[in-house]
């Protein structure tokens, strides 16, 4: 069924009051102007299974003037994410099932010190392509395979220790 408001039903300024404990039974309201709540509660925990299947749906865009809660998971189609004003922050991992560009400084703050290749503060499990200069504010260790330098000159500002008894030289 539906429920219908003649204008001469409306207050004043043009907003539908119901009293609290009201009960309309199943109906679907029609508004052609704003429509106002105030302390409003839907009743109804069906999940939503898509933006067409759930127990409420807006056909337009949602504007959101104060902070917003949701007590599950959120679901963005198409369109993506974005944070215009304001820091975007997570309680729990994030997972990046695409790439992760990132047009600006990044800076991670956990300070774990590598003691292995799969202890540290960051852990990459594919290859590392710098294209500029790397710093190092301490000690590099390299497990296997050796440093290859393909281009340019290698410098020491301090000594070079050798372990092993090979040392090779090519001069070309």
């Amino acid at each position: 069924g539906q429920l219908v408001i003649e204008p001469d039903y409306l207050e004043n300024n043009g907003t539908i009051i119901f009293e609290e404990g009201s009960q309309f039974g199943e109906f679907t309201p029609k508004f052609t102007n704003e429509l106002t709540f105030t302390d409003s509660k839907i009743n109804n925990e069906t999940y939503a299974s898509s933006n067409t299947a759930s127990i409420t749906v807006i056909s337009g865009g949602l504007g959101v003037v104060k902070k917003g809660h949701f007590g599950d998971q959120v679901t963005i189609d198409t369109g993506g994410l974005t944070v215009t004003q304001g820091n975007a922050s997570f309680g729990s991992n994030v997972t990046v099932t695409g790439n992760l560009d990132i047009n600006n400084f990044t800076k991670l703050n956990n300070t774990t010190n590598a003691t292995s290749k799969s202890v540290a503060s960051t852990v990459i499990l594919g290859g590392l392509g710098v294209v500029k200069k790397g710093h190092f504010g301490e000690q590099v260790t390299i497990d296997s395979g050796g440093l290859t330098v393909t281009q340019g000159n290698s410098s020491f500002g301090s000594n070079l220790i050798i372990t092993g008894n090979t040392v090779s030289y090519t001069h070309l």
